[in-house]
């Protein structure tokens, strides 16, 4: 009983959390554009070596610090748990000096009262991290 209780309480939560911005890129598809240039200031500033102090003050306090991102390559704009995010593929260093490509989804969070300014129109990173896709 306690664990239904539980997982009833979880799921009311999701759903909660899912009314603000669930749907964000399928309502509003101009935020499209906004965040692809928030993702990829964000990535050629890691491709620079920006730390994540730097980072998460300007992109958003979801953003974290790439160890030698190479390069990256736009794949697609969705949801994941109510989360609109935008896929991409990035070669990086992993911890062993080898250069891999992996799939990342990079997270927005969404304020309506900053939509009016620019470039990034409310938009920040709430989180990125890595897909299995």
């Amino acid at each position: 009983m306690r664990t239904l209780t539980y997982v009833s309480l979880c799921l009311v939560l999701l759903s909660g959390c899912a009314g603000a911005n669930s749907y964000l890129f399928r309502d509003k598809p101009d935020l499209v554009s906004p965040a692809r240039r928030l993702a990829e200031a964000y990535l050629d500033g890691q491709k620079n070596g920006e730390t994540y102090k730097e980072a998460s003050k300007k992109y958003g306090k979801g953003a974290t610090e790439f160890l030698g991102l190479k390069e990256y390559r736009y794949l697609e704009a969705g949801y994941f748990f109510y989360t609109p995010v935008l896929r991409y593929r990035m070669q990086a260093t992993n911890q062993m000096g080898g250069v891999v490509w992996r799939t990342y989804d990079i997270g927005f969070s969404y304020d309506e009262k900053l939509a009016s300014q620019e470039p990034y129109r409310g938009l920040g990173i709430k989180e990125v991290y890595e897909t299995m896709f």
